[in-house]
């Protein structure tokens, strides 16, 4: 069962950027059902490579954005950026050094943060990108 259901709430409206949050949607949930199979501590290596990957990769998309598109508030959201990079470094020392509930702690912090940074904090900058687009 799906703890996040991928829809238009969840769209930025810039393609790109939507494709990768729907990456991240898919890790949650398979971490979701990898945890109701009672394998969430197996799965969560690969999951946090991934989010490490992909923090990499949609930072940077969103980050070229903000400069292309002299995004007003480019600073604070590159903040949060960090803060997500960083909290998930600190889930794979965690994860490595056997922390036991991770899987939870690790899925509860991800949904949490995905909603409130897609429907929050990107929706902020759509008008500027799509403004920026149009030109």
């Amino acid at each position: 069962m799906a703890i996040i259901t991928w829809n238009e709430s969840l769209m930025v409206g810039i393609p790109d950027i939507d494709k990768q949050h729907q990456s991240l949607v898919v890790g949650i949930n398979n971490l979701q059902d990898a945890m109701a199979q009672g394998k969430g501590k197996d799965f969560l290596e690969h999951l946090l490579d991934d989010m490490l990957a992909y923090s990499t990769i949609h930072f940077s998309t969103e980050e070229n954005y903000f400069e292309k598109f002299n995004y007003d508030d480019a600073q604070q959201h590159i903040k949060e950026h960090r803060a997500f990079a960083k909290k998930v470094v600190e889930f794979k020392t965690d994860y490595e050094a056997g922390k036991a509930l991770l899987s939870i702690e690790i899925m509860t912090f991800l949904r949490d943060w995905l909603i409130h940074h897609i429907m929050v904090v990107d929706k902020k900058y759509y008008a500027c990108f799509k403004a920026g687009m149009n030109k």
